[in-house]
Protein backbone atom coordinates (compact mmCIF):
# COMPACT_ATOMS: atom_id res chain seq x y z
CA UNK A 1 0.00 0.00 0.00
CA UNK A 2 2.86 2.48 0.31
CA UNK A 3 2.96 3.22 -3.20
CA UNK A 4 -0.44 3.81 -3.53
CA UNK A 5 -1.95 7.55 -3.48
CA UNK A 6 -3.53 8.16 -0.15
CA UNK A 7 -3.17 4.41 1.20
CA UNK A 8 0.75 5.65 1.23
CA UNK A 9 0.27 8.35 3.42
CA UNK A 10 -1.97 5.99 6.14
CA UNK A 11 0.63 2.90 5.95
CA UNK A 12 3.74 4.44 5.61
CA UNK A 13 6.15 5.37 8.58
CA UNK A 14 9.38 7.21 8.12
CA UNK A 15 11.98 8.45 11.08
CA UNK A 16 15.91 9.43 10.78
CA UNK A 17 18.28 7.37 11.49
CA UNK A 18 21.51 6.61 11.10
CA UNK A 19 23.66 3.81 9.14
CA UNK A 20 23.89 3.57 5.55
CA UNK A 21 24.92 -0.22 3.51
CA UNK A 22 28.19 -0.65 5.14
CA UNK A 23 27.17 0.43 9.33
CA UNK A 24 25.30 -1.84 11.77
CA UNK A 25 22.01 -0.37 10.98
CA UNK A 26 22.25 -0.89 7.73
CA UNK A 27 19.43 0.82 4.99
CA UNK A 28 20.37 0.99 1.28
CA UNK A 29 19.16 3.96 -0.51
CA UNK A 30 18.33 4.90 -4.09
CA UNK A 31 20.68 7.61 -5.27
CA UNK A 32 19.03 8.14 -8.31
CA UNK A 33 15.74 8.47 -7.23
CA UNK A 34 13.84 12.13 -5.63
CA UNK A 35 14.95 11.10 -2.30
CA UNK A 36 18.44 9.41 -2.76
CA UNK A 37 19.42 9.67 1.10
CA UNK A 38 16.12 8.19 2.27
CA UNK A 39 16.71 4.34 3.53
CA UNK A 40 14.89 2.56 1.23
CA UNK A 41 15.65 -1.28 2.73
CA UNK A 42 17.40 -2.75 5.59
CA UNK A 43 16.63 -4.88 8.84
CA UNK A 44 13.53 -4.71 10.58
CA UNK A 45 14.44 -6.90 12.83
CA UNK A 46 17.22 -7.43 15.34
CA UNK A 47 18.55 -9.63 18.32
CA UNK A 48 21.20 -9.77 20.19
CA UNK A 49 20.88 -13.09 22.20
CA UNK A 50 22.28 -14.09 25.41
CA UNK A 51 22.82 -17.73 25.79
CA UNK A 52 23.95 -18.27 29.10
CA UNK A 53 21.07 -16.03 30.11
CA UNK A 54 17.97 -16.08 28.17
CA UNK A 55 16.48 -13.24 29.96
CA UNK A 56 18.79 -11.17 29.32
CA UNK A 57 18.29 -11.25 25.36
CA UNK A 58 17.41 -8.25 23.87
CA UNK A 59 15.04 -7.37 20.36
CA UNK A 60 13.65 -4.99 18.28
CA UNK A 61 11.16 -4.66 15.02
CA UNK A 62 10.98 -1.67 13.33
CA UNK A 63 7.42 -0.72 13.66
CA UNK A 64 5.55 -1.94 16.35
CA UNK A 65 4.14 -4.90 17.67
CA UNK A 66 0.97 -4.60 15.40
CA UNK A 67 -0.03 -4.95 12.19
CA UNK A 68 -3.22 -3.00 12.64
CA UNK A 69 -2.37 0.31 11.70
CA UNK A 70 -5.18 1.54 13.99
CA UNK A 71 -3.74 0.20 16.63
CA UNK A 72 -1.45 2.36 19.34
CA UNK A 73 1.33 -0.12 19.09
CA UNK A 74 1.40 -0.01 14.96
CA UNK A 75 4.15 1.94 14.66
CA UNK A 76 5.28 2.45 18.50
CA UNK A 77 8.75 0.54 18.00
CA UNK A 78 9.66 2.82 15.23
CA UNK A 79 11.79 5.71 17.34
CA UNK A 80 13.29 2.88 19.34
CA UNK A 81 14.74 1.27 16.87
CA UNK A 82 16.03 4.04 14.69
CA UNK A 83 18.00 4.83 17.81
CA UNK A 84 19.47 1.68 18.28
CA UNK A 85 17.05 0.37 21.39
CA UNK A 86 16.24 -2.84 22.31
CA UNK A 87 13.09 -4.60 24.17
CA UNK A 88 13.80 -7.60 26.47
CA UNK A 89 11.33 -10.12 26.33
CA UNK A 90 11.57 -12.65 29.33
CA UNK A 91 11.38 -16.17 28.62
CA UNK A 92 11.77 -17.82 31.98
CA UNK A 93 8.62 -18.69 34.13
CA UNK A 94 10.25 -16.41 37.13
CA UNK A 95 11.00 -13.95 34.67
CA UNK A 96 7.50 -13.95 32.87
CA UNK A 97 5.84 -14.03 36.25
CA UNK A 98 7.40 -10.68 37.69
CA UNK A 99 6.39 -8.83 35.13
CA UNK A 100 3.17 -10.42 33.58
CA UNK A 101 0.06 -7.81 33.68
CA UNK A 102 -2.25 -10.72 32.69
CA UNK A 103 -2.84 -14.24 32.53
CA UNK A 104 -4.57 -16.26 29.80
CA UNK A 105 -4.86 -19.74 30.51
CA UNK A 106 -6.00 -22.51 27.92
CA UNK A 107 -8.03 -25.37 29.43
CA UNK A 108 -9.01 -28.52 27.15
CA UNK A 109 -12.63 -29.10 26.60
CA UNK A 110 -14.18 -31.21 29.28
CA UNK A 111 -14.75 -34.88 27.79
CA UNK A 112 -17.83 -35.43 26.54
CA UNK A 113 -18.77 -31.16 26.25
CA UNK A 114 -18.24 -31.84 22.32
CA UNK A 115 -20.90 -29.76 20.57
CA UNK A 116 -23.17 -31.01 18.47
CA UNK A 117 -23.51 -30.06 14.65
Amino acid sequence: FGQMPVLGNVFNRETEMDGGPFTVLRADNNLGSSRPYAATHGAGYRGVYDLANPDASRFIIAMGESGNVFSPHYDDLLKVWAKYGYVAIPVTPDAVAKIAVHKFTLEPEATGARASN
